[in-house]
């Protein structure tokens, strides 16, 4: 299950320029790197809601940009941390690609946990 937390975790490596998600994903532990190839698995092999022409758009810069060996290495669960963290950091901007694709997706998300702490209780 999603939470706010990996929600703003992804909304936030969007924003970060390639330099500084290098230095990001050299010094995060396990949890954190885990948590970011869960959601490159998402945007690749799930339908997450978003348009035909984003996902095809994004599907073309990822094939012409990257390697699908890496992407492969960051999705599979039985890969190791150290390989993980090495294809990530070879990946540069396509990744900078799929977390910008995913963070819109996750707006809902945070702002709706957040919405419903702050409503009121109805009274009878």
């Amino acid at each position: 299950m999603l939470d706010k937390k990996t929600a703003l975790l992804y909304t936030s490596l969007s924003k970060l320029k390639p330099t500084e998600l290098e230095l990001f994903i050299n010094h995060v532990d396990e949890g954190c790197i885990n948590k970011i190839c869960e959601g490159v698995y998402n945007i690749i092999n799930t339908d997450l809601g978003i348009s035909k022409a984003r996902r095809t758009h994004l599907k073309k810069h990822l094939k012409n940009t990257k390697s699908l060996k890496n992407l492969k290495l960051i999705t599979k669960k039985s890969t190791n941390l150290k390989r993980k963290r090495e294809a990530l950091l070879q990946e540069g901007s396509g990744l900078h690609s799929i977390f910008t694709t995913l963070a819109p997706l996750m707006t809902p998300i945070i702002v709706g946990k957040e919405n419903t702490k702050n409503k009121p209780k109805k009274s009878n």
